[in-house]
């Protein structure tokens, strides 16, 4: 069974889309563009999540760890609301008087 990210995140969620593609450069300045595969168009995402009380940045830490960014999780975006799975390789804890705030970049991986 794959986990689900349940925290709720901060408004101002960053989507970046970056299709991969093939390119063929020709002699004479022509050049033709194919998908590279048929998952060629694979969401990022740049979030926060605001934890107060800060012990439940413990909980959010814990499940990235345990995901160590190589197992997927199911995760609904916001703004699309199309559920799908996705990786974290990277984040960072930010720790204030009251609060905490984890910053994270969730990679979408192929169904």
């Amino acid at each position: 069974m794959v986990d689900t990210f349940v925290w709720p995140v901060r408004p101002g969620l960053s989507k970046t889309m970056e299709p991969r593609t093939k390119r063929v450069q020709f002699g004479n300045g022509y050049s033709q563009r194919i998908k590279d595969g048929i998952n060629s168009s694979l969401r990022r995402h740049s979030l926060v999540v605001r934890c107060r009380p800060k012990h439940i940045a413990d909980d959010v830490e814990d499940f990235l760890e345990r995901h160590g960014g190589v197992t997927a999780f199911l995760w609904t975006p916001a703004d699309d609301f199309l559920e799908g799975k996705f990786i974290c390789e990277r984040w960072r804890r930010t720790t204030h008087k009251l609060y905490a705030e984890i910053s994270m970049e969730f990679e979408e991986v192929p169904a």
